[in-house]
């Protein structure tokens, strides 16, 4: 009986420790939300989603700069605005989002910010609206 009592407590320790969690992390009280994926486009990979309609284009340079020439059905959030992180925040951060600026500097830094607010998923179109046009591709004004 005194080694049949170990081995059945040493079977029963083993037996909890394989079993899969109760929740999941995502479902636990005070876990961390899932990271935001983020994914480097070119141009023409921007194109592709664009055309696709699969995800929302986020411009963050100047209200001047997009009046200028955007990509059509952009939305224009300035990046240097004090509200920027308060305009992101109510957008739909389950839907994919393009982000890009003129050449990819405001866009860079802007990650971080979709990162802390949980974003899904960010395609950081890099080059940015120059590379949109060196590449041919429609501009909207």
């Amino acid at each position: 009986m005194k080694i049949l009592l170990p081995l059945i407590s040493l079977v029963i320790a083993l037996g909890f420790a394989s079993m899969p969690p109760l929740l999941a992390a995502e479902e636990k009280p005070g876990a961390p939300a899932q990271a935001t994926k983020i994914e480097t486009v070119t141009a023409e990979q921007t194109a592709k989603l664009v055309a696709g309609k699969k995800v929302t284009v986020l411009d963050i340079r100047t209200p001047e700069e997009f009046k200028a020439g955007h990509i059509a059905g952009a939305v224009n959030i300035n990046f240097n605005d004090p509200d920027f992180a308060k305009k992101l925040g109510e957008l739909d951060k389950m839907k994919p989002y393009v982000v890009h600026c003129a050449v990819g500097g405001r866009s860079a830094r802007s990650l971080d910010q979709f990162k802390k607010l949980h974003f899904d998923s960010i395609y950081h179109f890099k080059g940015g609206f120059d590379a949109w046009e060196k590449a041919g591709q429609p501009v909207a004004k």
